[in-house]
């Protein structure tokens, strides 16, 4: 290291396997193993689309070694921007962490389950400034789709703060989450 990878999907759209269709290159320059302390990687786009939004902005993701729990952990900063087909842009910085609770001793990642903690600020499609803050660390397990656990608030500028409790339903791998606005409750399906 240092090294990079490209992932190049060519000039003209290319339907993947989760059903979007992708054009340009996803960059990333990395040095030293993912579990290597102290070791980043860093993702870049060159000129990459997801079904016609174009994607710009880096992720940087710093190992920090292992806390005081024994736990591997990772700082995770993003400058994002996606403009839509009619121009209109979305952008949001973010700083999370990413805690490796379990599976880290093993070879297989089926059994990996992250927790993830920070915030996020950022501007809509519609030019709404936003404020998004997980309240209690996501549970990310890489057997299952969805969130498993934990909750965030996310409040638009001007609107009622949005609660999504991510394992209303005990914390199992499902689709669902349940949001509430102003004391109301909605059960909605993620994709």
């Amino acid at each position: 290291t240092p090294r990079q990878v490209i992932v190049d999907f060519g000039t003209s759209n290319c339907l993947c396997l989760d059903g979007r269709y992708r054009r340009g290159k996803v960059l990333v320059a990395y040095n030293g193993a993912y579990r290597d302390s102290a070791s980043s990687h860093t993702i870049s786009f060159d000129d990459y689309f997801v079904n016609d939004y174009k994607v710009e902005g880096t992720k940087t993701v710093t190992n920090g070694g292992h806390n005081l729990d024994g736990n591997l952990f990772f700082n995770i900063s993003v400058d994002g921007l996606i403009t839509d087909p009619s121009g209109n842009t979305l952008d949001w910085d973010s700083n999370r962490i990413r805690e490796w609770v379990q599976g880290e001793g093993t070879p297989g990642w089926l059994d990996d389950v992250y927790e993830i903690s920070g915030s996020a600020t950022g501007n809509s499609l519609a030019g709404i400034d936003f404020t998004a803050v997980i309240t209690d660390p996501l549970v990310v397990a890489l057997n299952c789709r969805w969130v498993k656990d934990g909750n965030l608030e996310f409040t638009p500028s001007g609107l009622n703060t949005r609660y999504i409790d991510y394992g209303h339903v005990g914390g199992n791998c499902d689709k669902l989450a349940k949001v509430t606005i102003a004391g109301y409750d909605f059960v909605i399906e993620l994709r």
